[in-house]
């Protein structure tokens, strides 16, 4: 745990030798545009060389850029280099459904954790400069996002697609409401900049989450 290995085939079987060790819970990884190797840890975005692996920060650590979220129910990181090299972000949410603490949230406000200029449950967009492989600034790329455990960049038309790990217990607010491996249904979406995805205002094609009968859009 918290080591990035490196394996080599050989024939039917594979080699290993351990690259890193002692990282905070490792979880994307990719080869950069650059060539280099760069693996999402909890507050933020490493990179080495696979051939002398010193770790460097891109984000949070000691790069000057600011530390993602470590906090919550959803801290790692997974990302993924358009073919442009700019770099896309997973912002997990800190709760299930906007429920810190097990708590409902106010349903005639805004979620809490998703104002502000830094809000959970998004996906950033990082814009990268090359070779240096340094970030120059970042946005808001999408929201209303729990968690983006799957991140893709479409081959052909460059489109970011997302993996999304819908919400869980929702049989604890709809009472008789199966909670198994097909409710509410996870996701497959293709992100368009600016736009909000639903969590945790409502759930599947549109509808309305427990917490939030009466669906308001993002503040």
């Amino acid at each position: 745990k918290g080591s990035v290995w490196l394996l080599h085939r050989d024939g039917m079987r594979y080699s290993k030798k351990r690259l890193l060790d002692g990282l905070d819970r490792p979880h994307g990884v990719s080869v950069g545009p650059d060539g280099r190797i760069y693996v999402g840890v909890v507050g933020g975005l490493i990179r080495f060389n696979a051939d002398s692996p010193r770790i460097e920060f891109v984000i949070g650590g000691n790069s000057g850029v600011s530390a993602l979220s470590g906090d919550g129910r959803h801290p790692l990181v997974s990302f993924v280099f358009d073919r442009d090299g700019q770099l896309f972000v997973n912002v997990g949410s800190a709760s299930d459904n906007c429920d810190p603490n097990d708590l409902r949230p106010d349903p005639q406000q805004p979620c809490a954790e998703t104002t502000g200029a830094a809000p959970r449950g998004v996906i950033r967009r990082y814009a990268m400069r090359w070779p240096e492989g340094a970030v120059n600034g970042w946005s808001n790329h999408a929201y209303g996002l729990r968690n983006s455990m799957a991140l893709a960049i479409h081959p052909a038309s460059n489109r970011l697609l997302q993996g999304e790990n819908a919400r869980d217990a929702i049989h604890r607010r709809i009472p008789g409401m199966a909670d198994d491996e097909a409710l509410p249904h996870d996701e497959l979406n293709m992100i368009e900049a600016g736009q909000h995805y639903g969590w945790p205002y409502c759930y599947d094609n549109g509808r309305p989450s427990p917490e939030y009968p009466a669906k308001i859009g993002r503040a």
